[in-house]
């Protein structure tokens, strides 16, 4: 099974902002419950959705500086990327069906 893969502020760049197509970011803290509960939702959509849109995370508590950079205030914050620029977010819990049909109002279809 395909799951949301881990990103560093090291690999963001290359991962998030020099890429082509959809990029969807969920930036998380371990000990958040929201965020515990967006782990298999996340997993699910970049099983949906492999191939055709990229489902990264971030950890706030390891990656303080990127999380500076970007204006991350709360976690869950769910940051999707086009072509490298933001072009929409979430910001909490959403049941999987919210980020399905974000990604499909973008132009992406799930399997």
């Amino acid at each position: 099974m395909k799951r949301a893969q881990q990103i560093t502020t090291s690999t963001f760049a290359d991962e998030v902002l020099e890429r082509k197509g959809l990029v969807m970011v969920e930036f998380y803290a371990d000990l958040c419950p929201n965020c515990r509960e967006m782990k298999p939702v996340l997993d699910q959509v970049a099983e949906e959705f492999d191939g055709r849109a990229r489902i990264l995370k971030v950890n706030v508590d390891e990656e303080p500086t990127l999380v500076s950079l970007l204006c991350i205030l709360a976690v869950p914050t769910i940051a999707v990327f086009r072509d490298g620029e933001v072009v929409d977010g979430i910001v909490g819990a959403v049941p999987e069906e919210v980020l399905r049909d974000k990604l499909q109002g973008l132009g992406m279809r799930s399997n």
